[in-house]
């Protein structure tokens, strides 16, 4: 069962991640093309 919530946790931080990554991708790249 903690296996199982270190994971969750684990995958929630990699979601922010990415999700921060690729939001300020898009943020740039319309800025840049805009």
């Amino acid at each position: 069962e903690r296996q199982v919530g270190e994971d969750l946790q684990y995958i929630r931080i990699n979601g922010t991640l990415i999700g921060g990554l690729a939001g300020l991708t898009i943020y740039t790249i319309a800025h840049v093309f805009a």
